[in-house]
């Protein structure tokens, strides 16, 4: 991950944190392939890896009052 994504990720959540659900659609898109690859790789489970991959943004959305910009 270089800095420019870091920082998309960053704005993101400032942006998810202060309401605006979308930005968690941003998230997803720079990420939800990657995860889930590493998953399917990990688990050789594809329903299990969507359903990690799934919850794990929802973790992101349901915690993201706890991030620190």
């Amino acid at each position: 991950m270089d800095t420019s994504t870091d920082e998309l990720d960053r704005q993101d959540m400032v942006q998810l944190i202060s309401g605006q659900d979308r930005a968690l659609d941003s998230l997803m898109d720079r990420h939800a392939d990657r995860l889930f690859r590493f998953l399917l790789r990990t688990l050789r489970n594809e329903h299990e890896a969507q359903e990690i991959a799934h919850e794990a943004f929802a973790r992101v959305y349901e915690r993201k009052g706890q991030f620190k910009t």
